[in-house]
């Protein structure tokens, strides 16, 4: 059993870079949203809620690790913010997810300002989640004219 854990463990550690790779194509959110990517919640039925929380919290860690700041983010901190993510954005895709940090990285919810932590995590997650729900409104608005107009 133990041997399979650490197999699980080992796999799970990878899924950033290889859903990096995966989704190196995905560059809206429009196109995450889109896409036919596993959600967190569906990752928490199938593999359980520590592996969906290890998942999220190896983003973070690299994310940390990548900012290089004065200030990095404590394990409990990165634990802590994980479990948020895990129980607000429960429906965010991992090509979301992945965009998302990929935008992160590339500044485009700010800067860092030598300290990373929590709340600024979360906020960029607030943020990407406004974007995205004006999106899905966008595109279900747009749907509900095309029908309107099909029978004038």
């Amino acid at each position: 059993m133990l041997a399979n854990q650490n197999q699980i463990q080992k796999r799970i550690s990878l899924v950033p870079k290889v859903l990096k790779k995966k989704y190196s194509k995905i560059k809206t959110i429009k196109q995450a949203v889109n896409s036919n990517s596993t959600c967190l919640s569906k990752i928490k039925k199938i593999l359980g809620e520590k592996q969906q929380l290890n998942l999220i919290r190896i983003w973070i860690i690299e994310l940390n690790e990548f900012a290089n700041v004065k200030n990095p983010m404590l394990p409990d901190q990165i634990n802590e913010v994980s479990e948020m993510i895990s129980q607000d954005y429960y429906y965010f895709k991992l090509a979301e997810i992945n965009l998302l940090f990929e935008n992160i990285k590339r500044g485009r919810y700010g800067q860092f300002y030598e300290s990373l932590n929590g709340l600024k995590i979360m906020s960029w997650f607030d943020e990407y989640d406004k974007e995205r729900m004006g999106l899905i409104d966008n595109e279900n608005y747009s749907k509900h004219l095309d029908s309107k107009n099909r029978y004038l």
